[in-house]
């Protein structure tokens, strides 16, 4: 499977247009091959639903939001099985 895998800082750092690093994050992208797929895994969910539960202030229409960008952005999650280890430790 072709494409790129998007860690959870980056995916944090596109969605926020007021992060110093969203401008280095949104060019990187951009230059990628066009229609290049973008994945996120299961793990990188799990973190950033993690960040939402324990962060009251990250509730309500700004999470909404998130979770509606990582859903059009990303519409296939990537599992994590026990064949993960070796291709995620080439990465």
């Amino acid at each position: 499977m072709d494409g790129y895998l998007i860690d959870t800082q980056t995916v944090c750092y596109w969605f926020d247009d007021e992060s110093d690093q969203y401008t280095l994050v949104n060019a990187a992208i951009n230059r990628l091959p066009a229609g290049s797929p973008l994945y996120i895994s299961a793990i990188t969910l799990g973190e950033i639903e993690y960040g939402h539960a324990i962060n009251p202030a990250g509730a309500g229409a700004e999470r909404d939001e998130f979770i509606r960008f990582i859903r059009s952005t990303f519409p296939q999650i990537l599992e994590i099985t026990k064949h993960t280890a070796e291709p995620y430790g080439r990465v």
